[in-house]
């Protein structure tokens, strides 16, 4: 709760930049739409890199050129926000980030991060690419990802995915690459349910109408799933 703000963009910039040494700032409640950059971003000099610690909450972030929200570093928190119709990803972000309970549709990507962030509730529906795209060490647990025109979920190393569900996308509903994956959703997908890239721990999922479930995968273990 609290004031809200509009910002529309008229011009080449970001809508907000947080500076390179701002910490523990809180950006609530507000729209940022139109601006030909980003809708909020962080920079960076050569000798600050050390925004950490903020937090985005209850943000509507449409129709920017390139990403709704890009962030460098780590620490921060990304909550209730929406994030569409950017030209680029919805969210996008590097290291150990927190993104709860987010909408980010029709963008190129819905939410992307490097490692060791934590996803958790967020919807990635639409988007002309992938719902998520994660790299090593993420926790994604409890997310949806339906009508993406690529994968709907796809996690690197080390990654948890648990309680996901993810369909009707046009490609794999899952994808994953020496993670665990468990307890998830994946049906009426184009490819595959799940499309495993190996080494990975797969149980108590549930596939069913794709094209293929789940993939031979020589170099994964298997519990039981359902995958018919």
């Amino acid at each position: 709760s609290g004031p809200t703000f509009i910002l529309i963009g008229t011009a080449w910039a970001s809508g907000i930049e947080i500076s390179a040494d701002s910490q523990n700032t809180t950006i609530r409640n507000g729209t940022i739409t139109g601006f030909y950059g980003h809708g909020i971003t962080s920079v960076s000099n050569t000798t600050h890199y050390f925004h950490k610690g903020c937090q985005f909450l209850n943000l509507t972030v449409s129709h920017n050129y390139f990403d709704g929200i890009n962030l460098n570093n780590s620490g921060h928190l990304i909550k209730n926000c929406r994030c569409f119709s950017n030209g680029e990803d919805g969210i996008s972000v590097m290291y150990s980030v927190t993104l709860v309970d987010n909408i980010c549709c029709d963008n190129r990507i819905g939410i992307s991060t490097l490692n060791g962030c934590v996803l958790r509730g967020n919807t990635c529906n639409l988007n002309s690419m992938d719902g998520i795209l994660a790299g090593n060490g993420n926790s994604i647990h409890g997310n949806t990802c339906t009508y993406n025109d690529r994968i709907g979920l796809y996690a690197g190393r080390g990654s948890t995915l648990t309680s996901n569900a993810c369909f009707i996308n046009f490609d794999n509903g899952i994808e994953a690459k020496g993670a665990t994956v468990i307890g998830n959703s994946s049906y009426q997908n184009g490819n595959h349910g799940i499309y495993l890239r190996g080494d990975s721990y797969v149980a108590q999922n549930t596939c069913y109408n794709n094209a293929t479930n789940i993939n031979n995968c020589t170099t994964c273990t298997f519990g039981d799933n359902h995958a018919p």
